[in-house]
């Protein structure tokens, strides 16, 4: 095992570094480069330092801190990360499933598009914190700051908001905040694909939550859905071309038959959905989710863009 213990490492070019169950308590990464890093069980809660003067022993604690750390892509799995400072830290990308967060400070800090199930978030400070397009399946957000956190397109327990105050969280809207219906918004969508954008009005349904909803053979062809929930949905035979759903949780999502070419679905999260028989020629699959989805016969679903 890798001993760090209170490590001065500061602006340390740690890129790509295997430090699995590493002991890295109380060390000083401030500035560090932890890139595509493997961090699999390490330690960073704070360390304990006992020094000796004139026959007297004080002790110091020192929480791990990671403020300014560039982490893309990091795998974080079940890292003890209890009171650590990670402060205007970039992770966006990173593997943090089941990992002990509790009481950090993270003010800041950039989670996009993060693997965050299962995370024990209760007590930290969340303000700021991007968390858009994130995995928060299982996460504890007892107690938890979430002053201006952005939640846009995260998947989140049903539960969880019952966990913590999310009114100053950036979160989904409701179809309720919208002034036209949905029936409306999607009649005069089809109205302005067929005037080619000359009559009527485009259907923009970014940031809303539309879990379960059954759009089957609607037609939305260049429709903004980015940053929505759509968990459970139906677009059973949908036009959906040139469309954007970007962000988007389309988890468990029925798009069986549908069109989806030249859409752009970067890092939406696609696990679980039935994509049999959907065409994905064109589209942009960055960073696109496809954990236990079906793909039986769709369309060129396997070559994402880079």
């Amino acid at each position: 095992m890798l001993i760090f213990f209170a490590a001065n490492l500061r602006v340390a070019d740690l890129e790509g570094a295997d430090l699995t169950h590493a002991d890295m308590r109380g060390a000083c990464l401030r500035g560090a480069v932890l890139s595509h890093a493997k961090l699999v069980g390490t330690a960073f809660r704070e360390g304990v330092v006992a020094k000796f003067a004139h026959g007297v022993q004080s002790v110091h604690r020192s929480p791990a801190e990671l403020i300014n750390v560039v982490a893309e892509r990091a795998d974080l799995t079940g890292a003890k990360l209890s009171n650590a400072l990670i402060i205007q830290a970039e992770l966006p990308d990173s593997i943090l499933t089941g990992a002990d967060l509790r009481n950090a400070d993270l003010r800041q800090t950039n989670l996009i598009g993060a693997e965050l199930e299962n995370i024990d978030l209760s007590g930290c400070n969340l303000s700021g914190v991007s968390l858009q397009g994130a995995i928060l399946t299982g996460a504890n957000f007892t107690g938890a700051n979430l002053d201006g956190t952005d939640l846009r397109g995260a998947a989140l327990d049903a539960d969880a908001l019952s966990q913590a105050d999310f009114n100053d969280a950036r979160m989904p809207r409701s179809l309720d905040s919208m002034e036209l219906s949905l029936k409306v918004i999607l009649e005069e969508h089809e109205q302005w694909t067929a005037s080619r954008g000359s009559e009527s009005s485009q259907a923009r349904l970014s940031e809303l939550d539309l879990h379960g909803i059954d759009f089957s053979e609607a037609q939305l062809p260049a429709a903004k859905l980015n940053s929505c929930i759509l968990r459970s949905a139906i677009f059973r035979n949908s036009s959906l071309a040139m469309a954007d759903l970007s962000m988007t949780d389309c988890q468990n999502v029925d798009f069986q038959g549908a069109d989806l070419s030249n859409a752009n679905l970067e890092g939406a999260d696609l696990s679980g959905a039935d994509l049999r028989k959907v065409n994905f020629t064109g589209a942009n699959l960055t960073k696109t989710n496809f954990d236990n989805a079906d793909l039986t016969g769709s369309l060129a679903a396997l070559s994402p863009k880079s």
